[in-house]
């Protein structure tokens, strides 16, 4: 996998998003607790994937003004700045094996609501692994947020074989970013 330009996004690329918000601010602060070794030159907190069309992307998302609760949404890509986004394309994925693995995750998990909850388990683990200094499992498995549909799209592709290893409970944003920048 190898870092590309925003505006030189394919579908089926993975982005990172680092928009500052409270939100983005809670997030990292999490973040940061539970990978305290992390590269902090780009301070992601969402991520998502590319298309499945031109001019948009697919991303767990929950939106209090929209009706927006899904871990597949699909929506515009023009709500980012390329200034607050880094993007990521897999080795060896197609076109068209990017088209069927849209098809799948999309039927898969667009029906399926935002894991807001899991977010508390992020949390949770921030907090045990500042106070005591060990890793502990996200207690809370209730659907997914970005970072872990990501995590399920790449496996969906099959790509990437080292992939399938990876814990998808307890994958936040940054560490599927260490992992992509160990595997560049």
């Amino acid at each position: 996998m190898k870092k590309v330009n925003w505006a030189d996004r394919a579908i089926g690329d993975v982005y990172f998003t680092a928009v500052p918000s409270l939100e983005h601010s809670a997030i990292w602060l999490a973040e940061r607790l539970d990978h305290p070794d992390a590269p902090t030159t780009f301070p992601v907190t969402h991520a998502g994937i590319v298309g499945p069309y031109t001019g948009y992307v697919t991303e767990s998302w929950r939106s209090k003004h929209s009706n927006i609760d899904s871990v597949a949404s699909v929506v515009s890509d023009a709500k980012y700045d390329e200034r607050y986004v880094e993007c990521w394309r897999l080795d060896d994925l197609s076109a068209e094996n990017a088209t069927n693995t849209f098809n799948l995750y999309l039927a898969k998990y667009v029906p399926e609501r935002y894991g807001l909850l899991n977010l508390i388990g992020f949390a949770y683990r921030a907090v045990i692994k500042e106070i005591t200094g060990k890793d502990v499992d996200n207690p809370i498995e209730c659907s997914q947020v970005c970072s872990q549909g990501v995590g399920d799209y790449i496996r969906l592709s099959g790509v990437e074989p080292w992939f399938s290893v990876v814990d998808i409970r307890n994958l936040d944003p940054l560490m599927l970013r260490i992992l992509f920048l160990a595997h560049s």
